[in-house]
């Protein structure tokens, strides 16, 4: 785990904290992304899977389109195909 210090002008919000577990799991994201493998992030609540996916996301190249659907126990595959449907249709 890197030594980690925030910078006197980061913003709370903006500060992710290295740990074991977010190293690791930025490891594995990385070699499978890199290798081309689909990944699916899947974990307990609060373990940072979003934080880790959206790091990945922004240091993609350009070329790449990115979606964020956010789920939860109310979201119908209806709706989740609507809002897929929405974007590309835009496109």
């Amino acid at each position: 785990v890197p030594a980690w210090r925030p910078l006197p002008s980061m913003p709370f919000h903006k500060m992710i904290v290295p740990t074991t577990d977010t190293v690791r799991n930025a490891f594995v994201l990385t070699t499978l992304v890199l290798h081309g493998k689909h990944t699916l992030v899947t974990g307990q609540t609060g373990t940072g899977k979003t934080v880790l996916v959206q790091s990945q996301l922004a240091h993609l190249p350009s070329t790449y389109n990115q979606l964020t659907v956010n789920f939860s126990a109310a979201t119908a595959s209806s709706t989740t195909q609507d809002i897929i449907e929405g974007v590309m249709e835009k496109r």
